[in-house]
């Protein structure tokens, strides 16, 4: 709880339940301190120093100073990545023991047994140090978090109206592949099984000709998150000439947001984010969107109507 509520720069609201900021911090600030006083734990655990999350890295580092005057490294990010840089682990009696490749693979091994059911899984850990500086080794695995963002029970519905008015709908996600999958074929993405998958290691190798062949040959589309995934999806699509709306809420969704023909940003997102956008989705909710679309498409019917009456 400690790795959860201090490894994060989410915030508390004050006045109503909830929390300000990005959507898995908030999660996990708001499970911590369903455990433990998050005002207290930051006095306690003074932080000294922070290593932002990076798309490239997908990992996150605070220093603390404890109670006793030590200094702690609070480690979370992709299981992948924080599993492989531990070199030991708490177990269930509070004791620490060494973890080799064989049992960090099983402990991967259970990430995906999660990440099948579509929970987002974030890997905590923590190791003591002697000065401040971001270290990548000899951390101590302390467990995994499951988060769960239900598909709303219009999104299906939403997503097949797309479909019968020749919307394509892509989804691009910082989640792990295998997670992204069960959460696309719930909300009917991919009823056809015909779902291209593009992860963000693949996507940096791709020309912007290639990606948007990739693109163009497969009627559902799913992209694992990298920093410039959202960007440059966009700039493919418009290659071809194709009207491209961008959703978002993070920080490194603004770019796309802004460069898109329509950038859509979720009320409940970052101030950049809403910033760069368009349109602010007050509800979250995708089928606003969609709903959006239908209105304006019957406007523009009538105006096109009207303009024939006048024409004659």
């Amino acid at each position: 709880m400690r790795v959860a509520g201090l490894c994060n720069n989410a915030k508390l609201r004050e006045s109503a339940p909830g929390y300000t900021g990005d959507p898995t911090e908030g999660a996990l600030l708001v499970f911590a301190n369903g455990l433990e006083d998050i005002g207290n734990l930051k006095n306690d655990y003074p932080r000294l120093e922070e290593f932002p999350f990076d798309s490239l890295t997908k990992r996150m580092e605070v220093i603390c100073r404890t109670p006793e005057g030590k200094l702690e490294v609070y480690l979370k990010g992709a299981p992948e990545v924080v599993v492989k840089m531990c070199s030991s682990s708490l177990d269930s009696g509070g004791g620490i023991r060494n973890l080799d490749e064989t049992e960090q693979q099983e402990l991967l091994n259970r990430h995906l047994s999660l990440a099948k059911k579509g929970e987002r899984i974030i890997a905590l850990a923590y190791r003591q140090i002697e000065e401040l500086r971001e270290y990548t080794g000899d951390f101590i695995f302390l467990g995994f978090i499951g988060i769960v963002d239900p598909p709303r029970p219009e999104a299906r519905e939403a997503i097949a109206k797309c479909h019968t008015a020749g919307i394509k709908v892509v989804m691009i996600t910082g989640d792990h592949p295998v997670t992204a999958e069960s959460i696309a074929k719930d909300v009917g993405l991919a009823n056809s099984g015909n779902l291209e998958i593009i992860t963000g290691n693949e996507l940096a190798t791709l020309s912007r000709a290639d990606l948007a062949s990739r693109l163009k040959k497969s009627e559902h589309r799913l992209c694992s998150h990298f920093s410039c995934t959202k960007t440059k999806n966009c700039a493919a699509f418009s290659s071809r000439r194709e009207i491209v709306t961008m959703t978002g809420d993070g920080v490194n969704d603004a770019p796309a947001i802004k460069n898109a023909d329509m950038g859509v940003a979720m009320g409940s997102g970052t101030d950049v984010a809403r910033e760069a956008a368009d349109m602010v989705l007050l509800d979250d909710n995708f089928a606003t969107i969609v709903n959006a679309v239908e209105e304006g498409r019957t406007v523009f019917d009538n105006i096109k109507k009207i303009h024939r009456i006048h024409s004659c």
